[in-house]
C-alpha cells in the first residue's frame, strides 16, 4: 500500500475512524466484519488507509485488531493519558492493550475534560473530525449516556461526514453522505501527474523516503521552471509602451512617413497589450503557486525528518487545499521514523545547512540585486531628470538658432517628450518592481533568519531545538499564505 521507492508519486492518506459499542453479543463477527470491510475499502480507495479509534472495550479494540492485522498503520486516540486508562482495566484486558499501543504509529490524547462522560464525548467528536471516514458499530439506539455511539453518530451527520453503519447483531451495513468520489484527493492527483524528474542517489544513506525525495525534486523544478514573474510582465508591458510612445515621439518630431515605423509602433503596442492580456488570464500562475507551496512543505519536511515530529509550515490559511498533502507526510514519517533519531548535534547541523543557510543565501542575494536594480533604475531617473532640466536651460537661454534643423528638431521637439518619458519610465520600474518593499523584506528575512541561525546553534535539547525550527518554520509560511492568497482568481474567491 506504499508508493515504490522509485515511484515519484505520493500516495495520499486517508483516516478511518471508529466508534462502537463496547458490549457486543457477537465480537467474533464484528471483528471479522471490520476485517473485510476494511479489505474492501483498500480496494475501493487509492491510498494507504489509517485507522483511527481508542482501546475501549468492543467494537474500538476489535477494530485496532483488525487494522494491525491488515498491515495498516493505526493511531490511537485516546480520552485521558494512558497512565490514567489502565486503572480502568483488568491486568489481563490492560496487558492486550499495552501490546496494541506499543505497535502504534501515534498515540494522542484528545484532551483533558471534566468527568469520564465528557472525555468521552470530547473524544468521539475529535475521532469525526480528524476522520475522512467514520464506521459506526451502532444498533441505531440512542446513546444510554453522554459520549456513546448514537451521540458520535448525530455529531458525524452534522458536520457532513461519510459514514459506514455497521449493525453489530445483523452485521448489515448501511453507507450515508458519499459523495461521487469521496476519496480522490485533486492536489495530489495534479502533482503526482507532473512529469518525472531525475534524483541522483543521496551520497549518503538518507532518512528520507527517496520517493518523498522525488516528489519534492519534480514539485521544485516545476515550480522553479513556471515561475510567471508577474513583475516582469508588467515592466515590460511598460517598457513597451515607453519604446512606442519614444518611437510616436522620433515621427512626429522629424515628420517622417515610413510605413516600417508604423508598423514597429503598431508590433510594440499590440506586444504591451499581450502581456496585459497574460496577466489577466493568468493560467499559469496557478499552476506555479500550487507547485510552489507544495516544494516549500516538502522542503520542511525533508529539512525536519529526523525530529521524532515533523515541523511543516503553519497553512491554517489556506483552506483545505494542501491539507492531504500535509497529513500524507506526517504519516510517511510516522511510518519510517528510526527508532533511534541520530544526536541531537547532527540534526541541528544538518537543519542549519539545509534549511537556514539555504535560506539566507537566498535572500542575501536577492537582496543585494534588488539593491543594485534600485541603484541603477534611481541613477537613471535622475539622470534623465538632469538632462531634462539642462534641455530646458539651454533653449530658455541660447535658443536653437544656428544648430541646424536636425539638432533643432532634436532639442524643441523630441527631447521634450522623450526625457520625461523615460525618467518616469525608469521610477515606475521601481514601484512595479516594488523594490523598496521587497528590498525590506529580504532584509527583514535576512536578520530573522540569522538570529534564528544563533538560537538553534544554541539549543542543547530536544524540545529546545523542536521550539526554535517551529518558530523559523512559522515565520517562512508567511511568505507561502502570500503566495497562494495572490494566486487567487479574484473572480472565484
Amino acid at each position: 500500500m506504499t508508493a515504490s521507492p522509485n515511484s515519484s508519486s505520493l500516495r495520499p492518506y486517508w483516516l478511518i475512524a471508529l466508534k462502537g459499542h463496547r458490549n457486543l453479543r457477537r465480537p467474533e463477527a464484528v471483528g471479522e466484519a471490520l476485517a473485510a470491510l476494511l479489505r474492501t475499502l483498500s480496494v475501493e480507495i487509492q491510498g494507504t488507509l489509517v485507522g483511527v479509534s481508542s482501546i475501549a472495550p468492543g467494537a474500538d479494540t476489535l477494530f485496532a485488531q483488525a487494522v494491525l492485522g491488515l498491515s495498516l498503520p493505526w493511531r490511537a486516540l485516546l480520552p485521558v493519558p494512558v497512565a490514567d486508562l489502565g486503572q480502568d482495566f483488568s491486568p489481563a484486558d490492560w496487558q492486550l492493550r499495552e501490546h496494541l499501543l506499543a505497535r502504534a504509529t501515534e498515540v494522542q490524547v484528545s484532551g483533558t475534560p471534566n468527568g469520564e462522560n465528557e472525555a468521552d464525548l470530547e473524544c468521539g467528536m475529535e475521532t469525526v473530525d480528524q476522520a475522512d471516514l467514520l464506521i459506526a458499530v451502532w444498533d441505531g439506539q440512542p446513546a444510554a449516556e453522554p459520549g456513546g455511539t448514537g451521540d458520535i453518530v448525530a455529531y458525524a451527520r452534522g458536520v457532513g461526514k461519510p459514514l459506514i453503519l455497521l449493525n453489530p447483531d445483523t452485521l448489515e451495513q448501511r453507507r450515508e453522505g458519499w459523495r461521487a468520489r469521496p476519496f480522490v484527493d485533486e492536489e495530489i492527483r495534479y502533482l503526482n501527474g507532473l512529469a518525472e524528474e531525475p534524483v541522483a542517489e543521496p551520497p549518503l544513506p538518507s532518512p528520507v523516503p527517496l520517493n518523498l525525495l522525488r516528489f519534492f525534486a519534480k514539485v521544485d523544478r516545476m515550480a522553479t521552471h513556471t515561475a510567471p514573474n508577474f513583475r516582469r510582465w508588467i515592466a515590460s508591458s511598460l517598457v513597451l509602451n515607453t519604446g512606442a510612445t519614444l518611437l510616436v515621439a522620433f515621427i512626429i518630431a522629424f515628420a517622417l512617413r515610413l510605413p516600417v515605423l508604423d508598423a514597429l509602433v503598431f508590433v510594440m503596442t499590440a506586444a504591451a497589450m499581450g502581456a496585459g492580456f497574460y496577466l489577466k488570464f493568468r493560467k499559469v500562475h496557478e499552476r506555479w503557486i500550487h507547485c510552489r507551496v507544495a516544494a516549500e512543505i516538502c522542503r520542511a519536511a525533508i529539512a525536519t525528518w529526523e525530529l521524532p515530529r515533523l515541523v511543516l509550515p503553519d497553512l491554517h490559511g489556506l483552506g483545505e487545499t494542501f491539507g492531504r498533502l500535509t497529513t500524507s507526510i506526517r504519516m510517511m514519517h510516522l511510518r519510517a521514523r528510526p527508532a533511534m533519531p541520530p544526536a541531537l548535534e547532527e540534526i541541528r547541523e544538518r537543519y542549519l545547512r539545509q534549511r537556514i543557510d539555504d535560506q539566507l543565501h537566498y535572500h542575501q542575494a536577492r537582496a543585494g540585486r534588488l539593491a543594485r536594480l534600485r541603484r541603477w533604475l534611481i541613477a537613471l531617473f535622475w539622470f534623465f531628470s538632469a538632462l531634462a532640466v539642462l534641455r530646458g536651460l539651454y533653449a530658455g537661454m541660447f535658443g536653437t538658432a544656428g544648430l541646424g534643423p536636425e539638432v533643432s528638431r532634436t532639442l524643441t521637439h523630441f527631447l521634450p517628450l522623450a526625457l520625461p518619458c523615460l525618467a518616469g519610465c525608469a521610477l515606475a520600474l521601481v514601484s512595479v518592481f516594488d523594490l523598496n518593499g521587497q528590498l525590506a523584506h529580504s532584509r527583514a528575512l535576512t536578520r530573522f533568519l540569522l538570529a534564528a541561525r544563533h538560537e538553534v546553534q544554541a539549543c542543547q535539547h530536544p524540545p529546545a531545538l523542536r521550539r526554535a525550527i517551529a518558530r523559523v518554520e512559522h515565520y517562512l509560511a508567511r511568505e507561502i499564505a502570500d503566495w497562494f492568497t495572490l494566486g487567487q482568481d479574484p473572480r472565484h474567491g
